[in-house]
């Protein structure tokens, strides 16, 4: 059976940040985290104050700092940058070089571990300064570096080209792009600008290596695949779904509600030939352009 590699054990972490009041999000992440990774990476967990007791026996460093919020609107706490560029610095001095960097709500829904293997291999190569893990986004313009692999480019109708979908980074290079007055909002958008500024090096993978897109929807409850994987969550655990549900504010007709684009661009990822979806792509990308 395939192993993860040990030069990306040695040479990389995971980085999961998160909020007291997001702690809902971490048993069901951990569950699949070991599902698909196992337990030989460290973890950091960057979080505010209160402990989190991990009951999938994994390799946790908790990191726990005493940053007050600044609203009740977490996506707008400035304390979240602070914490992240802390924990940062934590894991440069324990000797690494990579972070894998995910939010407490990208649950993992498949690993490709023969592309997963080759991700410290495309950064040295590419001299990227952040490789996304999750698979090619329509909200880029793409130029293919090999048959797996393409750089990124910002589309000027798009103001999104960094974001917090699982990646590994440099460390250098993550650290750089936040500022400790940084929300998690404005990191996407400010941080974008100061990545273009600064030339970064964005890569991606064409097709998903780390499946790890984010299940919380922005008004609140939780898409589709989400509320599949906290249902499957709930089986494996002996766990009550319905009572699990009520800490998401989910409700009956949440399943029809929360239907994203990225999910009809999965969808047609599935049900088309790839020769077709990538001309499609092709078309997008070049109008978008």
């Amino acid at each position: 059976m395939e192993k993860i590699d040990q030069k990306i054990i040695n040479e990389s972490c995971f980085l999961i940040s998160t909020f007291d009041a997001r702690e809902k999000f971490l048993d069901p992440f951990f569950y699949y985290y070991k599902k698909f990774i196992g337990s030989e990476f460290r973890i950091y967990l960057a979080k505010e104050e209160k402990e989190y007791r991990c009951k999938e026996g994994i390799n946790i460093k908790q990191l726990n700092y005493n940053f007050p919020h600044t609203s009740k609107n977490l996506g707008y706490c400035n304390s979240w940058g602070s914490r992240l560029k802390s924990a940062l610095g934590i894991i440069k001095n324990d000797g690494y070089k990579y972070v894998i960097f995910i939010c407490d709500d990208g649950w993992i829904k498949s690993l490709s571990l023969d592309k997963f293997n080759t991700v410290i291999d495309k950064i040295e190569k590419y001299n990227a300064d952040r490789i996304q893990l999750i698979g090619s986004s329509e909200g880029y313009i793409l130029e293919p570096l090999d048959s797996e692999i393409s750089l990124i480019s910002p589309r000027s109708d798009v103001p999104w080209y960094l974001n917090h979908q699982a990646s590994i980074w440099k460390i250098d290079s993550l650290d750089q792009l936040v500022l400790e007055s940084d929300c998690a909002t404005t990191s996407e958008r400010d941080g974008s600008q100061r990545s273009k500024e600064l030339k970064c090096r964005f890569l991606t993978f064409n097709e998903p290596v780390l499946d790890s897109i984010g299940v919380n929807h922005s008004s609140g409850g939780m898409y589709v695949w989400g509320q599949k994987m906290l249902r499957q969550f709930c089986v494996e655990r002996n766990l009550n779904y319905e009572e699990c549900s009520k800490k998401f504010k989910l409700n009956n007709d949440s399943e029809k509600k929360y239907f994203s684009f990225n999910d009809l661009v999965n969808l047609l990822r599935k049900i088309m030939p790839r020769r077709l979806y990538l001309l499609i792509r092709k078309v997008y990308n070049s109008i978008a352009r």
